[in-house]
């Protein structure tokens, strides 16, 4: 009986002993052997699925070819330049490809170009994990020019390495710079430029021709013969750091000057005979505002004189010279000279004079004013002699009855003790009496006294219980405020006296000398001329009260009502007023509408009623409503085309 043989998983049946007609069985079986399984001459060989030869053993051979084209030519793998050798990624979500690279010379893992040291390269996208060169002399083989473009270079280590070549770099930015360290790192703003940043800003600026430290500059504390802060062609001059809160200036390796911790500047060396010089417009010492001593330039003994001169030596040209506090002969004194001689002075009590000893000159006061300060507890005073008897004129002229003069009496004058009059042309033209009582103009005087001034103000003590008061010389007379240069001119006011003969409290307006209002003594208002037919214009509203404040009118209004729209033409405090009366009128194109309406609310609900005559339809309708605790008049108006114009003038009781 024959037995079922499989080749390539195709059964075959192979005859056995005492089989009769095998011989078509054999010849397939034999066919399938030769056709279907390995010969050693070689040859193409299709399988028709993957070989598992089990987790034992494996294949052993010389070498493997790819079935590509343009195959290598030796080694044990032989691929073509497209084969790549792949690996599962450890999230088993892609492939891992080894195979040829952008050049012969460096393979690619993952798509990107391995590090070939042996030629020059440009390092794409590379990012670095770890160290990169733990040591040794780059000369063979060596780094020549490479170029990093971009990429992540995260904690690389580079110890003593040697470069033949130049290392090119990107610029990077201030936030992102080339070369990081943590959060500091360095980078080019620009053609020649060097910079410095850390955590993304900007420290220091190195140019070709300037530098810039935007941070503080410590630099070692120095010497007077080898400053801190030198000069590269002159070491032994600059600045140094004398001692705690002092800093020093050193020129030639010497201390020449110095400022300390409380402020104060030294110039020159301490033996320093030198006159030093300070170029500049001005001079200023500056000391805080609340600060409790003066700034001081100073001489430097107290038994000593400080000068300040126009001149070139002490004692020449135009000088200020103040003495000391324990000066031999002078403590305490300021003299002003002149050509070596004293023009003036200052005792130490503060008693001035002007010109030199037996000086007969005019001083003359250059100024818009000349101000005497009083010590403490006395009065300032300019007098003109030593007594109480005589007086001080103050003229614009050369003598003391000449010109304008203000006269100023002494309290013990014969006769017009504590007086101050006014003259022109020595005639009085007003004084101060000794009570205070003001006196304009000569005794008949009948001029008109001009105050040119945009305001006239007169100010009592704020405590006082009166008013500020402008008003005539008698309660008999009137007080005219006009516009004009006489009475009875341009516009006027007249406020009358209470005991005026005919208008006592009577306040009148007049234009041109004839009356155009008043107000009675009773507060009645009177406008415009008696009998007179002007129209009286009120720009703005105007209400009327009546005298309990239960009615309040409202002048005339205007409201323009757009075509085709709704709004509010009025809206006023529910609280305030119960009842409305509207009195109106409408224009729109050739229609027109006049009426009354009557509004009533109840704080929650409003109503109103139109009571009208009309001609045409203007096409506007009104309601009334309460809206956040406002009474409301409403309209709506349809579409025509046309703008309406409503008038109204109301009338409303008070809640």
């Amino acid at each position: 009986m024959a037995v079922s043989l499989t080749v390539n998983n195709v059964t075959y049946q192979y005859p056995e002993l005492s089989d009769e007609g095998w011989g078509p069985d054999a010849t397939n079986w034999a066919l399938a052997i030769t056709q279907g399984v390995l010969q050693k001459s070689g040859g193409l060989f299709s399988i028709l699925g993957d070989i598992d030869f089990g987790p034992n053993f494996g294949l052993k051979t010389g070498y493997y070819k790819t079935r590509s084209i343009n195959i290598a030519t030796a080694g044990q793998f032989r691929l073509a330049n497209v084969d790549v050798i792949s690996w599962r990624n450890a999230g088993n979500t892609a492939n891992l490809n080894f195979g040829p690279g952008s050049s012969d010379a460096i393979p690619q893992w993952g798509g990107v170009d391995l590090v070939n040291l042996t030629a020059t390269q440009t390092l794409t996208n590379k990012t670095f994990t770890g160290a990169i060169i733990t040591g040794g002399t780059f000369n063979s083989p060596t780094i020549n020019t490479p170029t990093v473009n971009s990429g992540t270079f995260s904690t690389p280590s580079i110890t003593n390495p040697t470069f033949t070549g130049q290392l090119s770099l990107p610029n990077g930015s201030v936030a992102a710079p080339t070369l990081l360290f943590s959060s500091a790192g360095i980078y080019s703003s620009g053609a020649q430029n060097i910079d410095f940043s850390i955590n993304g800003v900007q420290t220091a600026n190195f140019g070709l021709s300037s530098a810039i430290i935007k941070t503080n500059l410590q630099i070692q504390d120095g010497t007077a013969a080898s400053p801190g802060l030198n000069f590269q062609n002159d070491p032994t001059t600059g600045i140094y750091r004398v001692s705690a809160g002092t800093i020093g200036i050193s020129t030639s390796g010497t201390l020449k000057g110095s400022i300390s911790s409380a402020g104060v500047w030294t110039l020159g060396a301490s033996t320093s005979t030198q006159a030093h010089v300070i170029n500049g417009t001005s001079l200023a010492l500056a000391h805080s505002a609340s600060a409790s001593i003066f700034n001081i330039l100073r001489g430097n003994s107290t038994a000593g004189a400080l000068s300040i001169s126009g001149g070139s030596v002490f004692n020449d040209g135009g000088e200020i010279i103040l003495y000391g506090s324990t000066h031999a002969s002078k403590a305490n004194f300021v003299e002003f000279q002149t050509g070596g001689s004293i023009k003036g002075s200052i005792s130490a009590a503060g008693l001035w004079t002007l010109g030199a000893t037996g000086s007969t000159g005019t001083h003359t006061f250059n100024a818009n004013a000349v101000r005497i300060l009083p010590g403490s507890g006395t009065e300032s005073v300019l007098s003109a002699k030593n007594d109480n008897t005589g007086s001080l004129a103050l003229t614009g002229a050369s003598g003391s009855s000449n010109g304008g003069v203000i006269v100023l009496y002494g309290n013990s004058h014969a006769t017009k003790a504590n007086i101050i009059e006014f003259q022109t042309a020595a005639a009085t033209r007003g004084s101060i009496s000794a009570t205070g009582a003001w006196s304009i103009g000569t005794a008949a005087g009948t001029q008109a006294h001009v105050i040119n001034g945009t305001s006239l103000a007169l100010a009592h003590s704020a405590s006082a219980s009166i008013f500020n008061i402008l008003r005539g010389n008698s309660t008999a007379g009137a007080l005219s405020i006009s516009g004009g240069s006489v009475f009875n001119d341009g516009g006027e006011v007249i406020l009358y006296g209470s005991t005026h003969a005919s208008k006592a409290n009577i306040v009148e307006f007049q234009t041109g000398g004839s009356i155009k209002g008043s107000i009675s003594a009773a507060g009645a208002w009177t406008i415009g001329a008696t009998g007179g037919t002007q129209t009286h214009v009120i720009n703005g509203d105007m209400e009327w009260q009546s005298p309990t404040a239960e009615l309040t009118q409202e002048s005339l209004k205007l409201v323009n009502i757009p075509d085709n729209s709704t709004g509010t033409v009025f809206s006023t405090l529910s609280a305030n007023t119960r009842n409305i009366v509207v009195e109106y009128s409408i224009s729109r194109g050739t229609a027109f509408d006049t009426g009354t309406m009557l509004i009533v609310h109840d704080g929650t609900n409003a109503q109103v009623a139109v009571n009208s005559i009309s001609i045409g339809d203007t096409g506007i309708t009104f309601s009334a409503d309460i809206s956040a605790s406002n009474l409301r008049l409403r309209y709506v108006s349809t579409s025509t085309g046309i703008a309406a114009t409503f008038k109204y003038n109301l009338r409303r009781w008070n809640s």
